[in-house]
């Protein structure tokens, strides 16, 4: 029996081609895909990158929503180093808050246009990048996620989305705190009184912080033994010069085999990684599992990303099993 109630998400924004026609066919290819949940959707002011309107009107009434504030945070950290709900820099903290309370409006835009509370989670995240782990930043970290708690979220679960840590004289491409603590600042929450802040592992993001695929299990082991892991996101990533970069984190799809033809060659993330964490999920309160991938070439048409998408979303649901109901999962702890 699955531990989360909903088909797996897609992260459908890194895959979806710019042109808007191909876009159209792109989002109705997806609401005929079975075995899709719903979607991860980008916040970076609004929920698309050019129209949201537009958006709202491509989604299945079937389908549930993750909203993340990532791509809209990079933006930001890009145009100014000191913002984030970790920064230590008061300015730059009170600012990523207000960014994260325009979040919260367009949850409620969202939920309204679909009449029901469609959205199952919020992700928020650590930043500023860079920043060395120390006890003003996870106290900067724990006092914004107080204030984010009380934001009109719609009945959605405030989740932590790790991504790779910094740490000196290692590359990084978030370099935002480590899971050590995130998972204090969120404890530090619950124990003054907040709700549960739950925690979401990106597996491609895992390896990216060490190099290491062992880190895509030790994450989600160290959230779950915590009590924290909500989600876990599918994406790939490679040592080698693929087209997708060596140890880049650009959404790389799962490996090629011969029996995942439109898998990525050289990708480490490969089907048996996906059984291992159903293996060792399958019975974890998750909320949801997810993938999000991108495509090479860019150009690559509708029926690629389709085809791509549909058989790592086929990867999870063998992994996990159907969902057992509809209904949204309890909050108790394994």
């Amino acid at each position: 029996m699955t531990a989360h109630a909903h088909a797996p998400l897609l992260g459908a924004y890194a895959l979806a081609p710019d042109d808007r026609r191909a876009e159209d066919a792109f989002y109705a290819g997806l609401r005929d895909l079975p075995q899709l949940g719903g979607l991860e959707l980008p916040f970076t002011g609004t929920l698309h990158r050019v129209d949201e309107p537009w958006l709202l009107r491509q989604l299945a009434p079937r389908w549930h929503y993750v909203v993340t504030l990532l791509p809209g945070t990079m933006q930001q950290v890009a145009a100014r180093p000191g913002w984030g709900l970790a920064s230590t820099d008061e300015p730059g903290r009170q600012a990523a808050l207000a960014f994260v309370r325009r979040a919260a409006d367009a949850v409620a835009r969202l939920n309204d246009y679909l009449g029901r509370q469609a959205v199952l989670a919020v992700e928020v995240h650590s930043a500023p990048s860079a920043q060395p782990s120390t006890p003003t930043a996870v106290q900067a970290f724990t006092d914004s996620l107080r204030q984010v708690q009380a934001f009109p979220w719609g009945g959605a679960e405030l989740l932590v989305e790790h991504c790779d840590a910094f740490q000196p004289g290692h590359p990084h491409h978030k370099g935002f705190l480590p899971l050590r603590d995130e998972l204090a600042a969120v404890a530090a929450v619950e124990a003054s009184g907040g709700a549960p802040v739950g925690l979401v592992i990106n597996w491609a993001r895992s390896v990216l912080e060490t190099h290491r695929v062992e880190t895509a299990t030790a994450h989600p082991l160290e959230a779950r033994q915590h009590g924290r892991l909500r989600g876990i996101c599918f994406s790939g990533c490679s040592g080698e010069a693929t087209p997708y970069g060596p140890w880049h984190d650009s959404h790389m799809p799962h490996a090629w085999t011969p029996g995942t033809p439109h898998g990525a060659p050289g990708s480490l993330l490969t089907p048996a990684h996906i059984e291992a964490a159903g293996m060792a999920y399958h019975d974890a309160p998750l909320l949801f599992t997810a993938a999000k991938i991108g495509i090479r070439p860019a150009d690559a048409g509708v029926e690629m990303r389709l085809a791509t998408a549909s058989e790592l979303l086929q990867l999870i649901v063998g992994a996990w099993g159907a969902p057992a109901t509809d209904g949204r999962p309890s909050r108790q702890t394994a």
